[in-house]
């Protein structure tokens, strides 16, 4: 809403759940433009190469490991119940000590 200053700190003015959604509409953007490409679909007869090798693997682990990082994260930071409006504190770190 205008004058609300919204969670966290900014970064180039804007906060990081807005640089997630234009991330998010970029990236269906060019994903979409992508797949107007038929010559990807014709088949020259050629064996495929396994997509991506050593690359894909990499790329796979990392967004297994971000999210499991997140998950734990975000259950440190709430515990079991609904998040706080703006949490400030480990919820289950506070309560462990």
């Amino acid at each position: 809403m205008p004058g609300d200053g919204g969670y966290g700190s900014a970064l180039l003015g804007y906060h990081y759940y807005s640089w997630a959604l234009i991330g998010f509409i970029a990236a269906i953007v060019l994903l979409a433009a992508i797949l107007l490409f038929d010559r990807q679909f014709e088949d020259d007869g050629a064996t495929q190469p396994v997509a991506g090798g050593v690359f894909a693997y990499i790329a796979v682990w990392l967004v297994i490991g971000l999210t499991a990082l997140n998950v734990v994260s975000a259950f440190l930071e709430c515990g079991p119940r609904a998040c706080a409006d703006n949490p400030v504190v480990y919820e289950l770190l506070k309560h462990g000590s």
